[in-house]
């Protein structure tokens, strides 16, 4: 079969001539050549591809390079599921999205209307160049565009793994939702906002050279507490506020020592069956506290090893309200404030010295019987006050003042109402007729009659001024004797009893 270039010539003598018989023999050759020229591989300049097979077709063909595509799209089919080391050198955009089995570099902008997966485990997103630089992650939020409305940008990294850091701007505030945000240190130039904030390093610092704040505040916003340091003051300070956000109460503590609570009670303990205050001095043997226990006693007590061992009371208190000092008491006055119930300070257990709501008055009443209440002086063995007799005040067991004014005396075996009336007195009074004279007394009687010196006898009056022995006036009062006579028949009689 003659080809030249891909063109087909039939063989020589084919041709027929007109009005003569067809020769069977070029007839045939040129069946032969046709069936061989149809079965053989067409050329390509006949339409062909040259081949017999498909992989020399392409081959023939080009088809087999890529570079030889002029125009026309791929279908997604005919595009191979791998490919390696290619470049893509403009923009290209994955309209159902793409994923890669291995590590993706870009060195520019990757932009996406949609999301970055990264399914794989221990997959990474790595940004930066291995030179000084500052790689970011830009968020737009906003319907106006701006550059960003949120970045998280790294700096600083000095060779060491983890040793740069990593700056978030966000003017709207940093919101971390989950329940813990775990990390190495991070500083927050704004607020921080979140449930929960710890520290597993034991440390969350707060630097700045004014006031440090930390507040707690409810979902509404409004300030319930707020610890803050003093920087000016050198204080730390914890304040309260009510339900509406209003200042109520703070605690103070002070770099020089201080403290301050401007609340009006302070509660200690509860859980325990006793509570207790204690002040600690830089002397170890001189240490304190106020302890109270469930059985309702308060006691304050001195220690001289901070409490390890020793603690005795210096005064205690029991339920009932009694104050029990353990040594002597010292003050510039005592006010016992108990009214009208006779008790309200007590000696050991003898006696009570109290109020018994009388002007003026304390009254001093024994332990076991309140109605006596005596006084010793010094050394004295006898002591001066009540005995149990209603009206009479001793001085020893004998010697006793009535509130009559009488008064007994021992040494007389009597008392100073009877001795007085048997011992002499002058009468000063100016009453013709008097009949009760004093003990004493001397009245001139004139008689007639005889009498014996000492004699006791009955002296009457008569007329406006003399006394007689006869019964015709009234009486003196009175035992009277003769002390004796007188010229012209008159007596000096005496008043004895």
């Amino acid at each position: 079969m003659p080809r030249t270039g891909g063109v087909y010539s039939p063989p020589a003598g084919t041709k027929g001539t007109p009005n003569t018989t067809i020769q069977s023999v070029p007839y045939n050759t040129l069946i032969d050549d046709l069936t061989a020229d149809a079965n053989a591989p067409r050329p390509v300049t006949a339409g062909g591809t040259g081949a017999s097979s498909a992989s020399a077709a392409r081959a023939a063909l080009g088809a087999d390079n890529a570079d030889n595509l002029t125009s026309g799209t791929l279908a997604d089919a005919r595009l191979p599921t791998t490919m390696a080391g290619k470049t893509f050198s403009t923009s290209c955009t994955f309209q159902q999205g793409a994923t890669f089995s291995a590590a993706v570099q870009i060195n520019s902008t990757l932009s996406t209307t949609s999301t970055i997966t990264m399914s794989g485990a221990n997959n990474g997103l790595e940004l930066g160049a291995g030179s000084s630089n500052t790689p970011f992650v830009d968020f737009h939020s906003g319907s106006t565009p701006t550059d960003y409305d949120a970045r998280i940008l790294a700096s600083g990294g000095n060779g060491s793994v983890g040793g740069g850091a990593l700056s978030i701007t966000a003017g709207g505030g940093l919101n971390l939702l989950s329940t813990n945000l775990f990390g190495v240190g991070a500083t927050f130039s704004s607020d921080v906002k979140g449930n929960v904030l710890f520290s597993t390093s034991g440390n969350i610092n707060i630097d700045a050279n004014g006031n440090r704040h930390v507040w707690f505040r409810t979902a509404a916003g409004v300030n319930r507490g707020l610890v803050y340091h003093d920087n000016a003051g050198g204080s730390l300070n914890l304040n309260t506020y009510n339900a509406s956000g209003v200042f109520q109460h703070s605690f103070v503590t002070q770099e020089t020592g201080g403290v301050f609570w401007s609340g009006h009670f302070h509660r200690i303990g509860g859980a325990s069956a006793s509570g207790e205050y204690q002040i600690v001095t830089n002397n170890t043997g001189q240490s304190y506290r106020i302890l109270g226990d469930n059985g309702g006693g308060l006691y304050i007590q001195r220690s001289n090893d901070r409490f390890v061992a020793n603690a005795p009371t210096l005064l205690s208190f029991n339920a009932g309200n009694d104050a029990t000092f353990a040594l002597d008491v010292y003050a510039r006055r005592f006010w016992a404030s108990a009214n009208g119930d006779a008790q309200a300070v007590r000696i050991g257990d003898d006696a009570w010295i109290g109020d018994i709501n009388v002007t003026n008055t304390i009254s001093i009443r024994g332990v076991n019987n309140s109605n006596w209440g005596l006084i010793q002086p010094g050394n004295d063995v006898y002591g001066f006050g009540c005995r149990g007799i209603a009206g009479r005040f001793y001085y020893g067991d004998q010697f006793f003042i009535q509130t009559d004014g009488n008064q007994y005396l021992p040494m007389y075996g009597a008392y100073l109402g009877d001795v007085l009336n048997t011992k002499a007195s002058v009468y000063t009074g100016s009453n013709q007729d008097e009949l009760n004279f004093p003990i004493g007394h001397h009245v001139l009687l004139q008689t007639s009659s005889s009498g014996t010196r000492n004699s006791a006898v009955t002296v009457y009056l008569f007329n406006t001024g003399q006394y007689q022995l006869n019964v015709s006036g009234s009486p003196l009062t009175g035992t009277w004797r003769m002390r004796g006579a007188f010229s012209g028949s008159g007596f000096l009689m005496q008043r004895v009893g």
